[in-house]
């Protein structure tokens, strides 16, 4: 008897690139990116971006003395970068690379000629995605990014500690052509998984009474059916309209319907330095600090 040949994927990932810090629960977020990989069919690469090597002066006629037992910073991060490997179960032969840069320029330089079309990154405490978000290495990472990026919020590890399909996914969407892309992606992974999609908008100006709610579900539905027939997608969303904060209302929203993935589409160069008109300032910190579930960030790249 014949294997069902499967149906093709409307989204499909088939390099994905992990970004680890080597921390204490780095190890989770390498299962979850392996899993993830394995579900796709993905080649997986592990980057890590080192400090610099220094060395110490010491005064009068002493040598200057290096840290690390004679191994360089990169050499150093290289072996622990595969002892994380070895820790999370995974087989050599089922990373394609391991990158350990001295510097986060160079690291994206590497990222870039490798063509990803996914990114994971995964901070394992409140304090650590404070610095992920806001630190200056970060920023350079987000700003430069032309792919995707998954981020798995703290706690999101522990209710799901590796990929399985999004059954319900949560588009929010400010109406604009920045959120087209990130749209193909929330209706796309939603019809793969034959599950529920639901479409936000927030209006974070506007007044909560009907007849404005009614005016801004049409405009809401008339911008999902044109999106969908550009992207040839049959998925027919739940849409819901709210008035209030954006990270408020998507992060009670992603709640109450217990969403698997929250999708939002990236203007400008950031991924995470400019999220549309819903996420200025610090929305997407707030957001992607308390959200239950992992957030994908979708960059308004021009190919």
């Amino acid at each position: 008897m014949t294997s069902p040949v499967p149906l093709p994927r409307h989204v499909q990932f088939s390099n994905i690139a992990v970004l680890t810090d080597l921390g204490r629960d780095a190890e989770q977020s390498m299962r979850f990116a392996a899993s993830l990989a394995q579900h796709f069919g993905a080649r997986l690469t592990v980057a890590h971006a080192c400090p610099p090597d220094f060395y110490v002066y010491v005064p009068s006629e002493s040598l200057p003395v290096w840290p690390g037992n004679g191994q360089s910073a990169k050499e150093r991060a290289a072996q622990q970068t595969g002892s994380l490997i070895e820790k999370a179960g995974l087989a050599p032969a089922s990373v394609n690379a391991v990158i350990s840069s001295t510097s986060m320029h160079e690291l994206l330089e590497d990222l870039e000629l490798r063509k990803l079309d996914l990114l994971v990154l995964a901070p394992h405490a409140r304090s650590a995605i404070s610095k992920l978000l806001s630190g200056s290495v970060t920023a350079e990472v987000l700003r430069r990014s032309q792919w995707p990026v998954l981020v798995l919020p703290p706690g999101a590890l522990n209710t799901q500690p590796t990929y399985s399909q999004f059954h319900r996914v949560l588009f929010a969407t400010d109406l604009s052509e920045v959120s087209a892309k990130a749209f193909a992606y929330a209706a796309g992974i939603a019809e793969d998984s034959n599950g529920q999609m639901v479409a936000l908008y927030v209006d974070e100006d506007g007044p909560a009474f009907s007849f404005e709610r009614v005016m801004a579900l049409q405009r809401l539905e008339d911008w999902l059916h044109r999106k969908s027939a550009v992207c040839g997608i049959s998925h027919r969303p739940e849409c819901i309209v709210r008035f209030g904060t954006p990270a408020e209302e998507i992060q009670q929203t992603a709640s109450e319907y217990e969403t698997d993935l929250i999708v939002v589409g990236a203007r400008g160069l950031g991924v995470m330095s400019g999220i549309a008109s819903h996420f200025v300032g610090g929305t997407a910190y707030k957001l992607a600090c308390s959200s239950p579930c992992p957030v994908l960030l979708v960059p308004d790249r021009h190919d």
